[in-house]
């Protein structure tokens, strides 16, 4: 199933080129007869200001700047020696090598991609980012058991296309956003015609996703117990919305639980908050249901999936931040990336 759809995606980007190709061939051909089909110059004037704006919209947009890297910083094995060891101890049980690069960011999430891959696949260094936050609200075998899903991508080769895919939904993007900006847009055939054909992409490519998060879950499953998988999406889901909601209102007010350290702040509001309340979040996020463009099944869906596969013994828990030894010192660097960007959004 992954295959097939990974090829009927790779098929429809190149048919959008293709369309896009023809777009602007009808255009300077209409752009070029207009004079000649008609001698009215208010229609000319008018006709080739209109086929002028839609050129534009359509190949300014496929200028798209790269994209720019996450904050994020380095860490080494010298560094933090029980995190490679956990690392290692992953890599032997899925019989896999452990990423190139591993990097600690100021979000709660983990995500693993290839740098410089040709096609997403070839060559290029494996990066694995682990968010700060993340280790403050899982226990180490919770923390292994996110490592797994995200070998898992590595493992399924989930990056192969990915780039080509993304960047043109990017360029998509673009192009509707300069043609919507348009007087007549509602009016514009070609807006019309490529806005159905980004949708179908965005459907496509995000049950595709869907899909490979399933089958990442899966894979995590066997190696860990579902019900250790289980309680760590149910973890990163009450925890997830949580630290949403502090970052939603540092990037509102710029004013977080503790000002000089906002991830501190993070940890400081989690230990506010009781069981009963973490429950309704939990309540809450087991309603929510995935819509036909979103990139991630449900939770409710995904814990149901989940209960295909044996349990395990869950050992005593500790905290996976235990796993860095100068874990402060990096939640301050962490910290400070973390003004710099909502400062610059702000601005």
């Amino acid at each position: 199933m992954r295959t097939f759809l990974l090829f009927l995606l790779v098929l429809m980007v190149i048919g959008y080129y293709l369309l896009i190709l023809a777009m602007i061939g009808i255009l300077v051909t209409a752009a070029i007869a207009l004079p000649l089909s008609t001698h009215n110059p208010r229609a000319i004037i008018y006709g080739e200001a209109a086929c002028i704006a839609i050129l534009s919209s359509l190949v300014l947009g496929f200028w798209v700047s790269r994209f720019v890297e996450p904050r994020r910083i380095q860490i080494r094995r010298r560094h933090a020696p029980p995190l490679f060891a956990v690392l290692d101890e992953v890599g032997q049980k899925l019989k896999f090598p452990i990423p190139d690069e591993v990097c600690l960011t100021h979000d709660l999430n983990a995500s693993v991609h290839r740098a410089g891959a040709f096609l997403g696949v070839i060559g290029g260094r494996r990066i694995l980012t682990i968010g700060l936050p993340l280790l403050d609200a899982l226990t180490i075998e919770r923390f292994k058991a996110v490592l797994a899903h995200e070998f898992a991508h590595l493992i399924h080769k989930d990056s192969a296309l990915q780039e080509i895919v993304v960047y043109a939904e990017v360029r998509m993007g673009q192009q509707l956003q300069s043609l919507a900006e348009h007087r007549y847009a509602i009016v514009n055939p070609c807006y019309w015609i490529l806005r159905i054909y980004y949708m179908i992409i965005d459907f496509v490519s995000s049950y595709l996703s869907r899909v490979r998060e399933f089958a990442a879950d899966a894979f995590a499953a066997r190696a860990y117990g579902s019900n250790v998988c289980a309680a760590t999406l149910m973890d990163v889901e009450r925890y997830g919305f949580i630290f949403s909601m502090q970052l939603s209102n540092l990037a509102r007010t710029g004013q977080t639980a503790n000002p000089g350290n906002p991830l501190v702040g993070f940890r400081e509001v989690i230990a506010q908050f009781d069981e009963p309340t973490l429950k309704e979040i939990e309540a809450t996020a087991l309603q929510q249901r995935a819509g036909l463009f979103a990139s991630h099944p449900a939770l409710s869906h995904r814990l149901g999936a989940l209960r295909a596969y044996p349990t395990k013994a869950e050992p005593e828990p500790i905290l996976a931040r235990s796993l860095i030894e100068k874990a402060d010192e990096y939640e301050a660097s962490l910290s400070n990336l973390l003004m710099e960007e909502v400062y610059e959004r702000r601005q």
